[in-house]
C-alpha cells in the first residue's frame, strides 16, 4: 500500500515536469525500495505556472536515484540523488500562441492555485466556537504520519550540479545578454552530536541536521561577455557539457560576470524532542538554527541595470498584451500596411475594459453572479460526495474557467461548510443506529482497518517508534517567559558591495567591505528578541585615483589585521555597530514594550566629488514603464499603510508605548580635502561628537490626554513619540 502511495506521488508530481514516465515500471520500483531514472528531459510546460513570458529551450535531468529501505525504516536511512539538473530558458514570442491557447494555460495556472489552496486548507471555511476533534483526528493517522516522519528523520538529499539560464536578444535589440543561477551542491544529512552522518534510531532525545551548501551564484552577462550571447551546441549532450562547464566547483572557475559571486556554507538544525528544562541556564531550546556563510560579495554594473530594466519592461508589456490577445491581428498584419486593422484593435481593447467596468454596477451581472454562486456551490457539494454526472462535470468547469480565483475559493468555503454539515448530520443519525439501534444491534464499518498479525504490526510499530495507546494524548507545552523555544544565529564572515563601471572593462568604482556579521533571534513565550553586529565597515574608492584604493570611509582608530584587507578598530573586541531589539521583554525591571540598544564606533569619512559623481552615473537609469508602474504601485502601498497606520494610532493615543532606550553612537569624523594626491594640501575637518539620544515621556502624556474620538484629522505631530537627541 505504501509503495503504491509513493508511486501515485512521483507519477502526479514529477509528470508534470518530467517526460516518458511509466507508471507501472515506476511502481515495481518503488515496490523494490529503489527508484533510478537517467537522462529524463523536461517538459516544454514545466514553468507554466510562473505566469512568465518564457519557454524552455532545452532541459534535462542527468539522474534522479530514490532508495528507501521499506522493511529496515529502523535501521537503515532513506537516500535521495538528484544529479545534473540543466534548464535553458528564452523569452516567449509576443505573437506567438492563439488566445485560446493562453486562455487554457491562464485555466490552466488557476487550477495549480486551487490545488494549492486546497492542500493549504485555505479552501475551507473557519467557523466560530467549533473545535477540532485533534486528538481523535491525530490518533487516526498517527500511524502514517509515525511511518513518514522516519523516513523523513533519516532522509539524506544530495542535489548536485544544477544550472538554469535564460537568454535574452529581444528585450534590448542588437545588446543580448543572459543571466541565470548555478549550484555546485546542496547536501542534506541526518549527523550525530558532532555534526558526522549518522543514522537517528527511535527514541533519540536530540536530532541534529546538517544543510552543507558549495557554490550557489547567480550571475548576469551583458556586453562584451563571450557568455552573453546563446549557447550554440548540436546537440542535448553537447549542450550539458558546456552548462556543467559554466559550474562553479572547486576544480572550475568559470569567467562570468557575477552579481552575486559562488557562496559556500552550512546550517546546522538541532532539534529538542524530549520534555524541556525549564530551570534557568539549563535548558536547551526545543529548535536551535546555526547558519554559517563564508563571504558574500554582489556586484552591479550599469548594463546589468539597464537590461535588467529592459526586461522587466519586456514582461510588462507580455502582461499588458495577453488581455488583448483575443482583439490582437495575426503576426503576419504589418501595423504599417494596415493601420487601420491595427486602430481598431486599439478601440476594441481599450473600449472591452470601459464595458467591464460599467458592467459591474449593473444588476443584470449582480443577478449572473448570484446565478453562478448557487450553481457553483451545490456542484462543487456533488464533487465533495462523489455524484457528478458528466454533464455536471462539464458545467463545473464552465464555471471555473469563467469565474476568478478569489470567486472560486470563496465559493468552495461555502459548499464546504455545506457538506459538512450535512456530513455531521449524517454522522448523528448513523450513530443512534437506525432502526436495528432499538435493539442494540450494531452495524460493521466497511472503513474499519484490515486486521493484521499482532507481532508484525508490534515490530513495525518499534521500529517507527509509534504507540497505539499514546496517540492523540500529546499535551500543549506551556512555557516559562525565560525560556527560549526558537533560536536563530546567523554568522557571515565577510560582505562586499562592489560598483563597477561597465564602460571601462569593469573596473572597480567602490567597494563595500564589511567585517563579520552575526544575527542571532531568540523567540519566547511572549517574546522576541533580535541582536545584530557587525565587526567593522570600510568603503574603498578606486576611481579617484584611477585604481589605487582610497578610503572614504574607515574607522578612526584603524589597525590591519594579518592577512585582512578590512580595517578594524584599535580594540578588537569592539564591534563597529552593535544593534539590540527587544520585544516585551521578560527580564525588564520595569515593563515596557520594547528595548532598544545601539552603540556605534566612531568612523572618518571622507568626501570625495569624483567618486561621488562616478556611482551616481552608474545609477543613472533610462525612462521605464516597470520603474513607473513600480513607483506607482510604491504610492498607492504607502498611501494604503498611511490610512492603517491612522487607523491604529487612535487607539495607540489611549494606550502609551513604553519603549527603553539606550543609544551610544560615536557619531563620524567629515574630512574634506583639497587634493588627493597632496597629502600636505589644505583639509577641512569636522568632528560631529557624540550622541545621546533619549525618551520624552512627558511630552508623550500630553499627547495621550487627546481623546481617540476626536480624532479625525489628526496633526502628524501626535502619530510620533519626542525624543531628545543632543550632541
Amino acid at each position: 500500500m505504501l509503495e503504491s502511495i509513493a508511486s501515485s506521488l512521483l507519477t502526479k508530481y514529477l509528470g508534470d515536469y518530467v517526460e516518458g514516465l511509466d507508471s507501472k515500471n515506476l511502481q515495481v520500483s518503488v515496490s523494490s525500495g529503489d527508484v533510478m531514472l537517467k537522462s529524463l528531459n523536461l517538459k516544454k510546460s514545466a514553468l507554466k505556472d510562473l505566469e512568465l513570458p518564457i519557454v524552455i529551450k532545452e532541459g534535462s535531468l542527468g539522474q534522479l536515484s530514490m532508495k528507501i529501505p521499506w522493511s529496515n525504516l529502523g535501521s537503515e536511512a532513506a537516500v535521495v540523488r538528484v544529479s545534473q539538473i540543466f534548464l535553458l530558458c528564452e523569452p516567449k514570442q509576443r505573437s506567438s500562441g492563439s488566445a485560446q491557447e493562453e486562455e487554457e494555460r491562464a485555466f490552466s495556472s488557476k487550477q495549480g492555485r486551487l490545488q494549492l489552496a486546497q492542500v493549504m486548507g485555505l479552501d475551507q471555511p473557519v467557523e466560530e466556537g467549533e473545535k477540532k476533534p485533534e486528538a481523535i483526528e491525530s490518533a487516526a493517522k498517527g500511524w502514517g504520519e509515525s511511518i513518514a516522519m522516519k523516513i523523513v528523520d533519516n532522509m539524506q538529499i544530495f542535489v548536485d550540479k544544477v544550472h538554469v539560464r535564460y537568454e535574452d536578444n529581444q528585450s534590448v535589440p542588437g545588446h543580448p545578454f543572459s543571466f541565470g543561477f548555478t549550484l555546485d551542491h546542496i547536501h542534506i544529512q541526518s549527523t550525530d552530536y558532532d555534526w558526522k552522518p549518522a543514522f537517528l534510531s527511535v527514541g533519540q532525545k536530540i536530532m541534529h541536521k546538517l544543510v552543507s551548501l558549495k557554490h550557489l551564484g547567480v550571475y548576469f552577462n551583458t556586453g562584451d561577455s563571450p557568455y552573453a550571447k546563446a549557447l550554440v551546441y548540436k546537440d542535448v549532450k553537447d549542450l550539458q557539457e558546456q552548462m556543467n562547464a559554466l559550474i562553479k566547483s572547486s576544480e572550475n572557475s568559470p569567467n562570468l560576470h557575477y552579481i552575486l559571486d559562488p557562496m559556500s556554507g552550512s546550517l546546522r538544525a538541532q532539534i529538542d524532542t524530549e520534555k524541556p528544562n525549564f530551570e534557568p541556564g539549563k535548558g536547551i531550546p526545543r529548535v536551535k538554527l546555526m547558519v554559517q556563510l563564508e563571504k558574500i560579495q554582489a556586484s552591479i554594473d550599469n548594463k546589468q541595470i539597464i537590461n535588467t530594466l529592459a526586461l522587466m519592461d519586456n514582461f510588462a508589456l507580455y502582461g499588458k498584451g495577453l488581455k488583448y490577445l483575443k482583439f490582437r491581428p495575426p503576426a503576419t498584419v504589418l501595423p504599417k500596411a494596415h493601420p487601420k486593422i491595427w486602430w481598431v484593435y486599439a478601440i476594441r481593447a481599450v473600449s472591452s475594459e470601459i464595458s467591464a467596468k460599467n458592467e459591474k454596477s449593473t444588476w443584470q451581472y449582480i443577478k449572473q453572479r448570484s446565478i453562478d454562486r448557487n450553481a457553483y456551490v451545490e456542484l462543487y457539494k456533488k464533487k465533495r460526495k462523489n455524484k457528478m454526472s458528466n454533464d455536471e462535470k462539464t458545467q463545473l468547469e464552465t464555471l471555473e474557467r469563467k469565474l476568478s480565483y478569489e470567486d472560486i475559493l470563496l465559493y468552495r468555503k461555502l459548499a464546504n461548510a455545506a457538506f459538512n454539515r450535512e456530513k455531521k448530520k449524517d454522522e448523528e443519525a448513523r450513530a443512534k443506529g437506525g432502526f436495528l439501534g432499538w435493539f442494540g444491534v450494531k452495524t460493521e464499518d466497511k472503513n474499519a482497518p484490515v486486521e493484521t498479525g499482532e507481532e508484525v504490526l508490534k515490530e513495525l510499530y518499534t521500529k517507527i517508534g509509534y504507540t497505539p495507546e499514546n496517540a492523540g494524548k500529546e499535551e500543549e507545552e506551556l512555557f516559562p517567559p525565560h525560556f527560549v523555544k526558537t533560536e536563530v544565529e546567523v554568522v557571515v564572515s565577510k560582505g562586499v558591495v562592489e560598483v563597477l563601471d561597465s564602460e571601462n572593462n569593469r573596473a572597480p568604482v567602490t567597494h563595500l567591505v564589511m567585517g563579520q556579521i552575526d544575527v542571532g533571534l531568540k523567540l519566547r513565550e511572549n517574546s522576541t528578541a533580535v541582536q545584530a553586529s557587525l565587526k567593522s565597515l570600510a568603503v574603498n574608492d578606486f576611481f579617484t585615483l584611477n585604481g589605487t584604493p582610497l578610503y572614504m570611509l574607515e574607522p578612526s582608530t584603524k589597525i590591519h589585521a594579518s592577512g585582512s584587507d578590512i580595517p578594524t578598530y584599535g580594540n578588537s573586541e569592539k564591534n563597529f555597530l552593535q544593534v539590540a531589539v527587544d520585544m516585551n521583554p521578560y527580564d525588564s525591571p520595569t515593563p515596557v514594550d520594547m528595548r532598544v540598544d545601539v552603540s556605534m564606533q566612531p568612523l572618518n569619512v571622507i568626501l570625495s566629488l569624483p567618486a561621488i559623481e562616478a556611482i551616481t552615473k552608474v545609477f543613472q537609469l533610462p525612462p521605464s514603464a516597470a520603474l513607473n508602474e513600480l513607483a506607482a504601485a510604491a504610492s498607492q502601498g504607502v498611501d494604503e499603510l498611511t490610512k492603517a497606520a491612522t487607523q491604529r494610532l487612535k487607539l495607540s493615543l489611549e494606550q502609551e508605548q513604553k519603549v527603553l532606550l539606550n543609544i551610544n553612537v560615536s557619531a563620524p569624523t567629515v574630512i574634506i580635502p583639497q587634493s588627493f594626491q597632496n597629502s600636505d594640501c589644505p583639509t577641512i575637518i569636522a568632528d560631529l561628537g557624540h550622541i545621546i539620544m533619549h525618551h520624552d515621556s512627558q511630552e508623550r502624556k500630553k499627547h495621550v490626554q487627546v481623546e481617540a474620538s476626536q480624532v479625525s484629522a489628526v496633526d502628524t505631530d501626535y502619530f510620533y513619540d519626542k525624543f531628545v537627541v543632543k550632541m
